[in-house]
């Protein structure tokens, strides 16, 4: 395991970490594992040895299982080239690594259930267990988010969740680990599953290297730090925290709605008064079509301490691209996203959620953004109308009130009861044939006439700071603050600032009006002793391109 002190040297540097009010020195250095690995030299197996062929035509979980169990003082087990279905293997030795020929595929096959919600189940403090290449398919439906009922398709027959809908899905994760220390995933695509790819529960010391990530239900990796009665295990507890997510790519992620999924999410399972849990860095990545890129949230007495968010790239994220609450001693360093909050259904929800580029919230503090460019390069918010048609099987829909045009192919389209039990389709505009006529990406699954429809996308807000302590901008530049004009949309700005407890610190950042109209939106906005407060500028930021400046109640 890389050290902490090591990663954040290289990620910011000395004076970075400085700046942010703590040194290198102030970083916990991890423990020694308290496992060592037992001497002797290292063996390797096959899993071929122990009966799996690789074919894709039989349950190979026993050979698997069995090539685990000749390790008890670890080793490595090699996997072929193949096709290889897998149920559960149960992780219950230390220092094992299953590696993976770059063109070797586990397919995840059924029943599953919540006892057996990872391919790879551990709960082992000090494990020292690795994964590393190949392909794992988790072989769910997708996308689980258009209310479909929850099924796993494959060759072993369909299981159908009938109390499964939207983006909840299977249990059906490629690692579920719980009270686990000390793993590492490296250079695995991890793709298909109604759930999340990596599931941590009261984890720590966990290294996500070079891993791959797409259509994803809920989470890519998930880190849920939740109280010792909450977790379903009774073993020690690790130290949790430590963790690491690098150089990964993260594509269509909860990308049909706005449900509770995330690229990288760390969270409290709405616990609270948890305590500290320290060390988290999600660096050298990038985010397509993503519900949200990066979530962290913690409640009342809970937090995470000394984050580090470091080179990301994003495009397209679906509510927004960060989202942190509950956070303290954060340097967030040359961070992109572009054309956050793109969800349509953000029109015919009965409330409209937050759509941000980023957001800080819920008593935050000592956080430094530099270097963080958020840009709405669309020249259009949310289109909405109450006229659309389409048919069942059919992908092609007729909105009579609708103006499409060629820079709307490639957004996403959300139809009011055009699915099961009058849910929401949502499908990607592949073409446009005409201003009142598009063609889908996915059948609908349902018949409707004169139903309500939006389509867009707009960052209504490009960065939020609200409810929190210190915060430092150095070198922002947000180009976003638009409002789509909906009945009842909340107020649009390029940044929010409200109820902070601290002065905000700012230098070199420039906040700038979108392409087109901003729907009146406003350059910053600010609550001010029950009026709003909208500033053309303010110290250290440049405000360009918004009409809307004067103080209004």
């Amino acid at each position: 395991m890389i050290s902490r002190r090591a990663t954040l040297a290289g990620t910011l540097g000395t004076a970075a970490a400085a700046a942010a009010g703590w040194t290198l020195d102030g970083w916990p250095t991890p423990p020694e594992p308290d496992h060592p690995r037992p001497a002797g030299p290292v063996r390797t197996v096959s899993v071929r040895a122990f009966g799996a062929t690789g074919g894709g035509l039989r349950d190979d979980t026993a050979a698997f299982q069995a090539a685990h169990d000749s390790l008890p003082d670890g080793g490595v087990i090699v996997v072929e080239t193949g096709r290889y279905d897998l149920r559960t293997v149960a992780i219950t030795h230390r220092y094992v690594t299953i590696r993976l020929a770059p063109d070797a595929v586990l397919r995840r096959i059924g029943p599953i259930d919540l006892a057996s919600r990872g391919m790879f189940m551990l709960e082992l403090v000090g494990a020292h267990f690795t994964l590393e290449g190949g392909t794992i398919d988790l072989n769910g439906e997708g996308p689980m988010a258009i209310r479909t009922f929850g099924r796993l398709p494959n060759r072993y027959g369909e299981q159908t969740v009938a109390g499964i809908r939207a983006i909840a899905g299977p249990a059906n994760a490629a690692i579920y680990a719980v009270r686990t220390s000390y793993v590492v995933v490296s250079g695995v695509t991890i793709q298909n599953s109604g759930e999340t790819a990596l599931l941590w529960r009261n984890c720590g010391h966990i290294r996500v290297e070079a891993c791959q990530f797409a259509n994803i239900a809920n989470f890519g990796v998930e880190y849920s730090l939740v109280a010792a009665d909450h977790d379903g295990a009774t073993g020690p507890m690790p130290m949790r925290g430590d963790c690491t997510v690098a150089d990964c790519t993260f594509e269509d992620i909860d990308d049909y709605g706005l449900g509770t999924g995330n690229g990288v999410g760390v969270g409290g399972g709405g616990g609270s008064d948890l305590g500290t849990f320290a060390g988290f860095e999600i660096v050298d990545c990038a985010f397509a079509r993503c519900q949200r890129d990066i979530h962290i949230e913690f409640l009342s007495g809970s937090r995470i301490e000394r984050l580090i968010i470091a080179r990301i790239r994003s495009h397209d994220a679906r509510q927004g691209s960060f989202g942190l609450i509950g956070v303290r001693d954060v340097i967030i360093d040359d961070y992109v996203a572009i054309d956050p909050g793109s969800a349509p259904t953000a029109a015919l929800a009965g409330h409209y959620p937050s759509i941000y580029g980023g957001i800080l919230s819920g008593d935050f503090d000592r956080v430094r953004l530099e270097n963080l460019r958020i840009l709405d390069r669309r020249d259009h918010g949310v289109r909405s109308g109450r006229q659309a048609a389409i048919t069942a099987g059919s992908r092609e829909c007729i909105a009579q009130d609708a103006t499409f045009g060629a820079g709307d192919v490639g957004a996403l389209l959300g139809i009011r009861g055009a699915n099961p039990d009058g849910a929401w389709y949502v499908g990607r505009i592949a073409a446009v044939l005409a201003p009142d006529r598009v063609r889908l990406d996915l059948p609908a699954g349902a018949t409707v006439r004169a139903a309500a429809y939006a389509y867009g996308g707009a960052t209504r807000e490009g960065l939020v700071l609200t409810h929190g302590g210190r915060v430092t901008l150095r070198a922002v530049r947000i180009t976003a603050g638009r409002g789509s004009g909906l009945p009842g949309e909340p107020p649009a700005a390029g940044l929010r600032i409200e109820a902070l407890t601290a002065p905000l610190q700012a230098s070199t950042t420039t906040i700038a009006a979108p392409p087109g109209n901003t729907g009146g939106a406003a350059g910053i906005r600010s609550p001010d002793g029950g009026r709003l407060r909208m500033a053309v500028s303010m110290p250290g930021i440049e405000v360009r391109g918004f009409s809307v400046s004067r103080p209004v109640s």
